[in-house]
């Protein structure tokens, strides 16, 4: 193979690409062999003698063949994260040294990398640190030179957009072997004088051309500010003769929770277990989607009151529970539920 004079690079990880063949003998390799015939003259029984043949030569051609793996496929990353890191390996398995060409290009399906970073991982511990960065980036696009059996490590670094939970996009990785004539060759083809010292070249991978692509999943930061707080409230104690904040049994205590999402979440319920002491009173829920803590939701306009079948059940807590189901939130938002008990 006609090696690119410039510096190797290369990738690390584990999810395999591509039948390979092993590599064997190496190309160039000359296997000999001769021939020998022992006889004895007629008549004679003692003397034994010996023919040998001409020495015949078969010089080993070069295959074309590599693999390329990533043990990260599957990738979480928040909104806007920079410096995210993939690992990727490209291993010749070919019986010759190879030239090899590698991209990385984004794609979709929500949002797409817009630019990428390749570092070779020079010390060999699969982790990019100051001293793989300090040598320099490669270009998204980059030449390589793999010897025989070897194998070689590139980190693929990007930045995310601005993406929604649940959102993804995309790096899709390319490995082409630089033999010319090999982006049309299909396996099996031989390319004449391509290999090795002016040896033929047997193509091992269809159009000497390899492709993975791994992904990016937006999740919830686990570092920012928390998704969805919760903070419950007395709004009233009245009595039944009509005292405020008089907690006597008999008594009726309004509770207010107001839940606040600060990004997309899914499947939101608010829950409230009612304590022994007291007992819910029953058609007394309103819920509103906004913030009027310290405001009877009741008198309200645009309330919900929802049926105490649809929020109220005996089923999970023995005094009972209110659930509120608000499901899927695409954006952020406040929810104001209320509900009435009466101490017992």
């Amino acid at each position: 193979m006609k090696l690119i004079k410039h510096a190797a690079f290369a990738a690390a990880g584990l999810l395999a690409s591509t039948m390979s063949y092993a590599a064997g003998t190496s190309v160039g390799t000359s296997i000999d062999n001769t021939a020998t015939a022992t006889y004895y003259a007629a008549g004679d029984t003692t003397s034994q003698l010996s023919a040998e043949s001409n020495t015949e030569s078969v010089v080993v051609q070069e295959i074309i063949d590599f693999t390329i793996n990533t043990t990260s496929s599957n990738v979480n990353v928040t909104s806007e994260q920079q410096d995210v890191v993939v690992a990727y390996t490209v291993s010749n398995t070919g019986n010759g040294s190879e030239g090899f060409v590698f991209s990385v290009t984004g794609a979709g399906p929500d949002f797409t990398p817009a630019t990428f970073q390749l570092y070779e991982d020079r010390d060999g511990n699969g982790v990019l640190d100051p001293s793989d960065i300090a040598q320099g980036a490669l270009n998204a696009n980059g030449e390589i030179n793999l010897n025989e059996d070897e194998t070689k490590t590139i980190f693929v670094v990007t930045d995310i957009p601005v993406a929604n939970v649940g959102e993804q996009g995309s790096g899709i990785v390319t490995v082409a072997s630089s033999t010319p004539g090999v982006s049309t060759a299909s396996i099996g083809d031989v390319l004449p004088g391509e290999g090795d010292g002016g040896t033929d070249a047997v193509v091992a991978v269809a159009s000497g051309t390899d492709t993975l692509t791994h992904t990016y999943t937006v999740v919830v930061d686990p570092d920012a500010v928390d998704a969805v707080t919760v903070e419950k409230s007395v709004l009233s104690i009245v009595d039944s003769f009509g005292n405020d904040d008089s907690a006597i049994p008999g008594a009726t205590v309004t509770y207010q929770i107001v839940v606040t999402v600060t990004t997309p979440v899914d499947g939101l319920v608010i829950s409230d277990t009612i304590p022994d002491e007291v007992s819910y009173t029953a058609g007394t829920t309103y819920w509103i989607a906004s913030d009027q803590e310290g405001t009877d939701v009741s008198t309200v306009g645009g309330a919900t009151h929802p049926a105490d079948s649809a929020v109220y059940s005996t089923s999970i807590d023995a005094n009972g529970r209110i659930s509120l189901n608000l499901g899927d939130q695409a954006a952020a938002g406040v929810y104001t539920l209320q509900f009435e008990t009466t101490i017992k």
